[in-house]
């Protein structure tokens, strides 16, 4: 796994949350809407507003980033979950996959740095056995 296969895993949920099914991210789209629930998101300054033909929005913008649109679809999870299982369940999938090539993004980097530095730090061989041996 590479960095960017890591970034492309991210740049895949990001994209997919910004076209969740059912999510309204437009304010022309809600021309004629009947709002029959509204929840406060207290993780993020939202709220979730919940249309009669089952379609949602986030207000008070509807074109989230998604540093704020995955938070508030996962806190909408309780409310929407049981209207759009799949889509939940894709963005479930991509949130693993994120996570597991974060994961080895992280190692190769670890690796890699231990690599560019045993030829100048000779000690560091034997140090990273003694810290390996103490867990």
């Amino acid at each position: 796994m590479t960095i960017e296969e890591k970034w492309q895993a991210a740049h895949e949920k990001a994209a997919y949350a910004k076209q969740f099914p059912g999510m309204i991210t437009g304010w022309d789209a809600l021309a004629g809407k009947e709002i029959v629930q509204v929840w406060p998101l207290a993780k993020k300054p939202f709220i979730l507003l919940f249309f009669s033909d089952r379609t949602f929005a986030f207000a008070p913008t509807l074109d989230l980033d998604p540093s704020d649109l995955i938070p508030c679809l996962e806190e909408a999870r309780p409310h929407l979950a049981a209207i759009y299982p799949e889509a939940y369940k894709k963005l479930d999938e991509l949130a693993v996959k994120n996570r597991e090539l974060q994961r080895h993004a992280r190692l190769e980097k670890i690796l890699g740095a231990v690599k560019n530095n045993l030829a100048e730090i000779p000690e560091l061989k034997e140090e990273l056995r003694k810290f390996l041996e103490r867990l």
